[in-house]
């Protein structure tokens, strides 16, 4: 009898196991830009990414051939938050012209837009707080960013060589702006404050278009972005 009771005792053991190694992400032994060597790169639907420390996760590439023109950022995979987009992970992507981040992205790599046929991006309620410098390197088809009121600093450079959006809404006045978030001679129409209060609130971004003869649109915020 104790045998017996040892035998199935294995087995259910074995079967246990079997059923959690299920439940793991799908993992990609393809080497991935926007991530270190020792990272193990997972695949969920049409993305790669990497777990970080806290158990989020990190795109680091989009894979799908036939992208759709508007594309909304995965909130999480599973249990799983996406907190971060990594360097490259939209490199060179033609399909995708309209992006929308979801609630939990906190973090945005520089070059992760890189050379792109990204035309808008909305912040929504990301958590966002800094436009590291390069983010939009090369995105020469770039006409609107709709930030929110969690971006706080916007880095040098944030646009290098790339078109500078013509169309920036900003809620809040950030913390800090570079004046070199601009290249210098790529000039920008307009930005708009949307805002239903006095410009004046907004002295950091008046810095900011002063500097390159930006004309500043007050935008009322019932208004959809």
């Amino acid at each position: 009898m104790k045998k017996i009771i040892s035998i199935i005792l294995a087995v259910l053991c074995v079967a246990l196991t079997l059923c959690a190694c299920d439940s793991k992400p799908v993992e990609n032994p393809t080497s991935q830009s926007g991530s270190s060597a020792d990272e193990k790169i997972y695949t969920e639907g049409d993305f790669n990414y990497v777990l970080l420390e806290d158990g989020t996760a990190k795109l680091v590439k989009y894979n799908k051939k036939d992208a759709p023109t508007d594309l909304r950022i995965p909130a999480n995979f599973g249990d799983i938050k996406v907190t971060a987009i990594g360097k490259d992970t939209f490199t060179s992507e033609q399909n995708v012209i309209n992006i929308e981040l979801s609630r939990y992205i906190t973090k945005i790599e520089s070059g992760a837009f890189n050379k792109s046929n990204l035309k808008s991006i909305k912040f929504l309620d990301a958590k966002v707080e800094t436009i590291e410098s390069k983010t939009f390197t090369g995105c020469d088809n770039l006409l609107q960013i709709v930030f929110n009121d969690s971006v706080k600093r916007i880095k040098d450079s944030a646009f290098h060589l790339g078109r500078v959006p013509r169309v920036i809404h900003f809620t809040v006045d950030p913390v800090e702006i570079s004046v070199k978030a601009l290249d210098i001679g790529k000039n920008l129409d307009h930005l708009e404050i949307k805002h239903h209060g006095d410009i004046s609130n907004f002295k950091k971004v008046a810095e900011f278009a002063n500097a390159f003869g930006i004309e500043l649109v007050l935008v009322d915020d019932t208004v959809t972005a």
